[in-house]
């Protein structure tokens, strides 16, 4: 389970870019399972389709559900074993998972190092710079260990690959963002998700561990409520880890699909439906001890030469 990424503060310097033009960028952007603040608001989802599926009743009983257990009201038990220390992991809440989430440098190195790599993307963006556009989206790809055919793609788009991706972020943006029109985004797996996640406010990195933990967290739900299925509003999609990792959250009759690089549409539904979901769960949780938390992240026990970090 671990659906939480380091939040990013936007630069200063590129706080009025937003791709594509779509509308001025926010001040700070968390990602998934944490907050998104503009001042001292959080913001909600306003295209007619994210208030549509926000109003589709599983999905709000769902939300409510989530509220007191992203506010630390409601326990949250979990544990598994990690299998290269052959460790058990476990937490009680989602704080205590955030807590002993294993950042590979800690949590502080991370979010600096994202808010440089969120600076680079929308400054080249910003002036139309597809070769430096093209070089912060692959040190992107590096922190988040997805190189390989990503960035050969990258490459091999050159010139192209900037207005490309703004062109999906048009699509992507949770604000504007219609799940009925995603037909058009040409790109979206593990590696590109984390790209747009940095050039757009409030879109989380949707990976298959962040698939995992929203289809679990579903289920739960669910077997909570006495359903006898996941509807299909809350089939969040998964992906299988590396070796014999089992990230699959189906269990009985609660079945999650899996995301698959072939169907970009679907994939990009799974994430925009995630940021609308996220959005409305974070406004119960601003002000409670678990949005402080991040918004004042604890200081790394230890901290790297330099910033090299996979999560």
């Amino acid at each position: 389970m671990s659906a939480f990424r380091p939040a990013v503060r936007r630069p200063a310097a590129t706080s009025a870019f937003h791709p594509g033009g779509l509308g001025p960028a926010s001040g700070s952007s968390r990602r998934a399972g944490c907050e998104s603040r503009s001042g001292n608001r959080t913001r909600g989802p306003r295209s007619p389709a994210a208030r549509a599926y926000l109003r589709d009743p599983p999905v709000e009983r769902f939300v409510e559900w989530l509220r007191p257990r992203v506010r630390g009201d409601a326990p949250f038990p979990h544990e598994y074993l990690m299998l290269k220390s052959r460790r058990r992991w476990r937490c009680d809440s989602l704080w205590d998972a955030f807590e002993n989430y294993e950042w590979r440098g800690g949590f502080d190195v991370n979010q600096q190092g994202l808010d440089l790599l969120a600076g680079r993307l929308r400054r080249t963006a910003a002036r139309g710079d597809g070769a430096g556009f093209v070089e912060a989206a692959i040190d992107v790809l590096r922190w988040g260990g997805v190189t390989g055919r990503n960035e050969r793609t990258l490459r091999r788009l050159g010139g192209d690959a900037l207005p490309e991706f703004l062109a999906d972020s048009r699509l992507l943006d949770p604000r504007r963002a219609d799940t009925s029109k995603l037909d058009g985004v040409r790109r979206m797996n593990s590696g590109w998700t984390k790209v747009q996640a940095l050039l757009l406010d409030d879109f989380p990195m949707y990976d298959g561990r962040v698939g995992a933990a929203l289809g679990y967290l579903a289920r739960l739900h669910c077997a909570d409520a006495g359903l006898d299925a996941v509807p299909e509003p809350l089939r969040f999609r998964w992906h299988p880890g590396k070796g014999a990792h089992n990230r699959d959250p189906s269990a009985g009759p609660f079945r999650l699909p899996m995301l698959s690089a072939a169907s970009p549409r679907r994939w990009a539904e799974c994430n925009v439906r995630a940021a609308w979901a996220r959005m409305t769960a974070d406004a119960a949780a601003r002000q409670r001890r678990f949005s402080r938390g991040l918004s004042n992240p604890p200081v790394p026990r230890r901290t790297p030469r330099r910033f090299a970090a996979r999560c």
